[in-house]
């Protein structure tokens, strides 16, 4: 009996004694602050310049406490000044752009954070010398810091217009947001929607999708500004998820032709639209010289062509996708009533891709939408209200309107009929043409949308693949088919964002329009007067690699 009660009297003070140390490591667990570097000025640095990391819990110089770069221990002699909320240090020797995180003398390390490397910038101009040609940013004036939002960047030498010159931006890259580094890279804010003014002392613009905060430039034909620090606050996010990357090949063949002499022929063939999420954009071949290339669509001249010659174009190119998901908490979505960007006038206009006028489109919205006001809840709604009443069928040339009066149609108008009931709401929103690549590395025509919200930037919203309408073999990567709504995965390549009108080279030639163009390009084929008779062919895009 007695030794039983020495046998409990040991476990009860053993637990005791374990009880005691997981209280001493969560006590010491909670006591514990990680560092946190929230920001390092100056924001570009070479070896030997002084730098200052602002952030909190660094503690003292003490112990194996220290500053890295690259995972590489920073020498004693180069701390200035060490405090819990700044460290101030002489830049070591570095070649490639550095990876900066701070490590206590607990052993606890701090996320990571970049300044660009000095050495590895293009040449800026002395804005001190009045010799100085290039651009110079004096100061940045944010209305509001959040995609959408007014941005004024004043300066000198930008140029009395805009023509070729641009203002670069920071963006996260693919591989940052899916292994966590921090790491950046730039993005340009090309699109016209985005500039609402270009002086020479003044640029006036919006924040462009996909931009994050960090170092922006402009960049003219006389060079590249000195970078000037951006912080933003956006209250969504974009996480990208994977990426792939696409080799294509694909032909378009003219033959049969019947033609006077001075016949002209030109075949215009678009390219895959350039994008933060889909980039890396190469045209790796064409078959034929292209008379007129551009990122957007290349242009092809047959001259006097002869009767019993086949011509055949053949280009190939890389496209990089990426999958992603835009995070939004509905609730924190705020629209002002005025200063709202140019692209809300433009992407809520109807059109003749996107009747977003008829009075049937306008009667469905709003009777999806019933009495709710915030813009993302009522994309849903209708996109849910389509699921409910709309039957996917394999169908060519069908409209929007009467596909609603059907109550079935293409995936092409389904996703025309999505953009339209959008747009009669005041969304802004844009149908994006192109293909999608299955199982069997097949690509196929595919149609599928993009709305804005300012604040937020542009959503994705796959709505065939949200009613999971498809036939052929496509695995889903999401936990569900409701997760097109906000995400896309990297199986998707655009042609076309919107309609793309050419600028015709023969205002009285006629005109044609391949149906295996998997864009919204209104004309393929332009030809004059000469020109007779022809065959054409069009061929669909070949998949010859994924990487």
């Amino acid at each position: 009996m007695q030794q039983a009660s020495v046998k409990r009297n040991l476990f009860l003070i053993g637990i005791s004694i374990l009880v005691l140390i997981f209280i001493g490591i969560g006590v010491r667990s909670f006591f514990i602050r990680k560092p946190v570097i929230e920001t390092i000025l100056p924001i570009s640095a070479g070896t030997g310049d002084t730098i200052t990391i602002y952030g909190s819990n660094f503690g003292q110089l003490s112990g194996d406490a220290r500053v890295e770069f690259n995972g590489i221990p920073v020498q004693r002699t180069a701390y200035l000044e060490w405090k819990d909320n700044s460290i101030r240090l002489t830049v070591p020797l570095l070649d490639k752009t550095p990876i900066i995180k701070v490590r206590t003398s607990s052993g606890y390390y701090s996320n990571g954070k970049i300044i660009a490397c000095k050495d590895k910038l293009p040449g800026f101009p002395n804005e001190n010398s009045e010799q100085a040609v290039g651009p110079v940013i004096v100061s940045i004036d944010v209305k509001d810091a959040v995609t959408g939002g007014l941005l004024i960047i004043k300066g000198y030498n930008f140029g009395i217009n805009r023509g070729t010159s641009e203002v670069i931006f920071t963006a996260q890259t693919v591989a940052s947001a899916i292994d966590g580094t921090g790491l950046s890279e730039s993005i340009v804010a090309d699109s016209d929607e985005d500039y609402t003014s270009w002086s020479d002392k003044e640029i006036q613009m919006r924040i462009p999708d996909g931009a994050v905060s960090g170092p922006i430039w402009v960049k003219t034909l006389q060079g590249q500004s000195k970078p000037q620090f951006l912080q933003l606050q956006n209250i969504a996010k974009k996480r990208f998820i994977t990426k792939r990357t696409y080799a294509l090949e694909s032909f378009t063949s003219i033959s049969k032709i019947k033609a006077k002499p001075g016949g002209l022929l030109y075949i215009w063939r678009k390219m895959p639209v350039s994008t933060d999420t889909q980039r890396n954009i190469k045209l790796l071949e064409s078959s034929t010289q292209p008379l007129y290339a551009d990122n957007q669509v290349t242009c092809f001249l047959i001259q006097n062509p002869e009767t019993v010659v086949e011509y055949t174009i053949v280009q190939r190119y890389l496209v990089q996708s990426i999958s992603y998901t835009v995070e939004v908490n509905p609730d924190e979505i705020q629209i002002p009533k005025t200063g709202l960007p140019s692209l809300y006038t433009k992407y809520t206009a109807s059109s003749d891709l996107v009747p977003a006028d008829d009075a049937s489109i306008q009667d469905f919205a709003r009777n999806s939408v019933q009495n709710e006001k915030n813009p993302y809840r009522r994309a849903l709604l209708v996109l849910n209200a389509l699921r409910k009443t709309y039957t996917v069928q394999s169908k060519k040339g069908d409209t929007p309107v009467a596909a609603l009066r059907a109550k079935s149609g293409s995936v092409r108008a389904l996703a025309l009929l999505y953009t339209a009931a959008l747009r009669s709401l005041g969304i802004p929103a844009r149908p994006v043409a192109g293909i999608i690549i299955d199982d069997n590395k097949k690509a196929h025509e595919h149609y599928w949308c993009e709305f804005f919200i300012y604040g937020v930037g542009w959503v994705p919203v796959d709505p065939a693949l949200y009613m999971n309408a498809l036939t052929f073999e496509l695995t889903n990567p999401f936990s569900s088919t409701d997760k097109y709504f906000g995400s896309l995965d990297d199986r998707h390549i655009a042609f076309s964002l919107d309609s793309y009108k050419v600028s015709r080279l023969l205002p009285d030639g006629k005109t044609s329009r391949s149906e295996k163009e998997w864009s919204f390009i209104d004309i393929n084929e332009e030809y004059s007067h000469e020109i007779q008779s022809y065959t054409s062919f069009w061929s669909d895009i070949e998949v010859t690699g994924i990487y």
